[in-house]
């Protein structure tokens, strides 16, 4: 796949004959600017299908970013640190970002943005489709005031593409 910079950092996910490839990249000039994180979809074979879709310009994910697809779609997620200076141990110094796309990799809705403590090193970030009660389970680690990780499960309704 066609890039600009050498460092991408990729996961892949398949569900029903259709494989989709992500990855974030960064301009090795500018670091500090961001992520621009890209998803295709590719046939098992390993022929590319449509083109490239960017998901995000400018993300700041400060771990690995989770793909996923199954019956409901596909799922990206990413943690991102919005207020590094605020408590760590408080909703809003990290957030979750979630997009779900449809099995073509167009949007079934806005980015979903979940507000948490300061991300675990190592957050373990994971969604998963649900079929009863139809939705997208998640899961986290993140800071509490204890000062140790803890383990976050949010689940989200969801439509099916």
């Amino acid at each position: 796949l066609p890039s600009l910079v050498p460092e991408r950092r990729p996961r892949i996910a398949a569900y029903g004959g259709r494989v989709y490839i992500m990855w974030s990249e960064h301009d090795p000039e500018d670091p500090g600017a961001g992520r621009a994180i890209r998803l295709v979809q590719a046939t098992a074979e390993g022929s590319v299908v449509g083109g490239i879709r960017t998901l995000a310009e400018a993300a700041h994910p400060v771990d690995l970013i989770e793909l996923s697809a199954n019956r409901r779609g596909v799922f990206v997620l990413y943690g991102e640190e919005v207020d590094p200076e605020g408590p760590y141990d408080q909703p809003g110094h990290s957030r979750l970002v979630l997009h779900h796309l449809d099995f073509d990799g167009a949007p079934v809705s806005q980015p979903h943005e979940i507000e948490t403590s300061r991300l675990a090193y190592y957050a373990g970030l994971a969604a998963r489709g649900l079929d009863n009660p139809e939705g997208v389970l998640l899961s986290w680690a993140a800071h509490t005031e204890a000062g140790r990780d803890e383990i976050h499960i949010g689940r989200l309704h969801c439509a099916t593409p």
